[in-house]
């Protein structure tokens, strides 16, 4: 299953932000030997970007371990609103 998580950052957090989903993201590939990738919309806003957390092939459960480690790394503090996320799976 592949996992899309979007949010919007201010810009004030951009850089502490993108360390932290980065070490987030080098930790999950590590652990469940996933492909991960980190976007943000090229649209500019008065004061936030949009991000999106691309997890690909992820295993079931997963969900629970991109919770978990959101909070981990204490993302919710440095969004506005909240992580949004969608899951796809491949047509068979």
């Amino acid at each position: 299953m592949d996992f899309y998580i979007y949010y919007q950052v201010p810009y004030i957090h951009v850089s502490a932000l993108r360390e932290r989903v980065m070490a987030m993201q080098e930790n999950l590939v590590a652990r469940f030997a996933i492909e991960v990738d980190l976007k943000h919309r090229p649209i500019v806003s008065d004061h936030a970007q949009t991000w999106m957390e691309i997890y690909l092939a992820a295993p079931d459960g997963f969900n629970a371990v991109l919770e978990n480690a959101a909070i981990e790394y204490q993302l919710g503090p440095l969004i506005e609103g909240s992580r949004h996320t969608e899951q796809f799976v491949d047509f068979a």
